[in-house]
């Protein structure tokens, strides 16, 4: 009886590996079907919408696969001159660097995209950047500065021209 109980054990580890195997890979080819509607004659708007849209893949759910994202976003930003993507690329870097709980590396990153948010003009992108910053802040319990980024995402979001990111740092201040 013991070595049945024992072989179902492994069946279902087994089972279980497999199954996150292919939600990654499913994730991975959403991301991908994204990054492939990037190109130099977007507009700036655009640009950050299909950003945006890749937080719908649940990429967030696997460090590896965000920086991969923030690598495909850099070469991306670079073949097109794109401070849009460049910044989301920064903002990525620091998040797959949060999830790995490196919140050094990931501060210096989101530092990088808020400065080159702040240099595009880009209110959206800096409330993202902003927003995602927090995320550190909150994870390392220091409420202060988390609140005070969240804040200063949401006035930046209402400045910008995206409703969904008005949502999002309201959304983590109640978190």
């Amino acid at each position: 009886m013991r070595s049945i109980l024992i072989c179902f054990y492994c069946f279902m580890i087994i089972q279980t590996g497999i199954a996150q195997e292919i939600i990654i890979r499913e994730t991975n080819l959403k991301v991908e079907s994204v990054l492939k509607q990037f190109g130099p004659d977007l507009s700036e708007d655009k640009r950050f919408e299909l950003i945006l849209s890749i937080f719908g893949t649940n990429v967030e759910a696997y460090p590896r696969l965000i920086f991969e994202t923030g690598q495909k976003l850099y070469t991306i930003s670079k073949k097109n001159n794109d401070i849009i993507s460049e910044t989301a690329a920064w903002s990525f870097y620091g998040q797959s660097y949060r999830l790995s709980a490196n919140y050094i590396k990931g501060l210096e990153c989101h530092l990088k995209a808020i400065a080159l948010a702040e240099k595009s003009g880009n209110k959206s992108l800096l409330a993202l950047a902003q927003n995602q910053m927090a995320h550190i802040y909150k994870d390392r319990e220091e409420y202060d500065k988390a609140l005070r980024l969240y804040n200063m995402a949401k006035y930046n979001a209402k400045l910008g021209v995206s409703d969904q990111m008005v949502v999002w740092p309201m959304m983590n201040m109640g978190a």
